[in-house]
């Protein structure tokens, strides 16, 4: 089926929810009610000028505009270019007096230039219109940006495992954009670049030689703010957490040990106990920032869990313009879409729209409130 075609047929994903073998996610409440009409893809590296690598769809229907930025390509060099070269720079032109990630301002800027009549449109649909914007590891950078030089339109952004883009001084001129930003767990890319000043004057000296001579600096920079030295004007992240949020706990419980008994076969031992270790996971989706019910089995277990900390415990587990602070250790493999964000937020929306669903996440919920 084409992109065109499984769009477009969503007005009748409704009926799924109870189909047979569990397809489908939706509720026969949730029927979309108008087509999404019109369904273009856009790559830079396409067409009579191909350069670089940026992707985005832009969807649309007589009431909402959808813009999608795609993410890093793992075979594609130019996408991890991208995502290295993190000097701060002007954005003058999305932010007066702001600064950016050099290498995502780079890529939107591309795309921009490239498809200058399609972003014209964006705007000016997007003035009337529902308009949605989200991207996932780079692609959620550049809706970021995006959202930054829409902002007058009051965009809705979503993004997940989205690098810092912006430093603080900027961040600070973004409070009226409504972001959502997807983390889980301790994915590493949320995590990059890191909450440091990383400009310094060098990469303006001397040309090539500037461009190699600062970026030694930066490595410098790093090693002296890591040790806890703060300043300048860092990176630092937009938007309210949404956190997938791993949780274990190890419970201690001793049972009765079968004892063999010379000639008289085994028996249970009156006074024998053996002590073993139970250990119990469960991922909780965390909201920090709302605190509306949510129709949902799952409302108890958080409300629960914010409940049991304190405005201080909240902010200094889940701050402001930062990640989570969180006791593991980062890990690349929290990072994919397909196999990670995409399958935790599809059973989140089954039990939403299903709540007596057989699930293994309820099991391992029940599970964990057991103990």
């Amino acid at each position: 089926m084409t992109l065109n075609g499984a769009l477009s047929g969503l007005k009748d994903a409704g009926i799924l929810a109870h189909a047979p073998h569990g397809i489908g996610i939706l509720s026969p409440k949730a029927i979309f009610r108008q087509y999404y009409t019109d369904i273009q893809f856009f790559d830079t590296s396409e067409g009579d000028s191909p350069k670089g690598e940026t992707q985005l769809f832009i969807i649309t229907n007589s009431t909402q505009l959808i813009v999608i930025w795609r993410g890093t390509e793992t075979d594609k060099l130019a996408d991890f270019v991208t995502d290295g070269t993190c000097r701060p720079i002007s954005c003058d032109s999305i932010i007066p007096g702001g600064t950016a990630h050099k290498g995502f301002l780079d890529a939107f800027e591309l795309a921009k230039k490239r498809f200058s009549k399609e972003f014209v449109s964006v705007k000016d649909d997007g003035a009337s219109e529902d308009l949605f914007i989200c991207g996932h590891s780079l692609g959620g950078a550049l809706a970021l940006l995006h959202a930054a030089e829409l902002k007058n339109n009051t965009p809705l952004l979503y993004t997940y495992g989205m690098p810092r883009t912006f430093t603080a001084e900027t961040i600070l001129k973004l409070d009226n954009i409504t972001h959502f930003r997807h983390v889980n767990d301790s994915d590493t890319i949320t995590s990059v670049p890191p909450e440091y000043e990383l400009d310094n004057y060098l990469y303006d000296k001397l040309g090539p030689l500037g461009i190699l001579l600062g970026f030694r600096k930066t490595i410098n920079q790093i090693i002296i703010q890591a040790s806890g030295y703060k300043y300048g004007n860092p990176f630092w992240h937009h938007g309210k957490v949404v956190l997938f949020f791993k949780v274990e706990q190890s419970v201690v419980k001793t049972r009765k040990r079968p004892v063999p008994w010379v000639g008289a076969g085994i028996t249970i031992g009156d006074n024998i106990n053996i002590i073993y270790k139970q250990i119990e996971t469960y991922k909780f989706y965390l909201v920090p920032s709302i605190n509306d019910s949510m129709a949902c089995s799952m409302e108890k277990e958080q409300e629960r869990f914010i409940q049991c900390l304190d405005k201080a415990d909240l902010e200094k587990h889940f701050p402001n313009n930062t990640n989570p602070d969180l006791d593991s250790f980062t890990n690349f493999a929290n990072h994919s879409m397909t196999h990670k964000y995409m399958p935790f937020i599809n059973n989140q929306l089954l039990e939403l729209v299903d709540p007596e669903r057989s699930l293994d996440r309820v099991r391992k919920r029940k599970n964990f409130a057991k103990n």
